[in-house]
């Protein structure tokens, strides 16, 4: 499966609300406007996309997700990906990630 360039976004970690709440970053603007240029007709359900994500020595894959509320999409980290690079909620990474076509 062909991987598009990669994107390198560097922004907050939030914690979705409540008990069991997870962790995700959201997209600036720019890269939100050109992903759904590029590749929004191809979204799964809940406008997801598959992704190759990478911070700082790890790798994995996952899914966007797009939130119509805020316009922007989701990257949702990994609890064992944030053990691993001690990231926790407020922080600021910076990530890459490729939209698989």
């Amino acid at each position: 499966m062909p991987i598009a360039p990669p994107y390198e976004v560097t922004t907050e970690v939030q914690k979705y609300p409540g008990i069991t709440g997870w962790h995700y970053l959201t997209l600036p603007d720019d890269v939100v406007d050109d992903i759904r240029g590029r590749f929004g007709s191809s979204a799964r359900a809940f406008g997801s996309l598959a992704v190759s994500v990478e911070v700082g020595h790890s790798t994995w894959s996952t899914s966007l997700f797009f939130d119509s509320n805020t316009n922007t999409y989701l990257l949702p980290l990994k609890s064992n990906i944030r053990k691993q690079e001690q990231i926790d909620e407020g922080d600021t990474v910076t990530v890459r990630l490729a939209v698989k076509d």
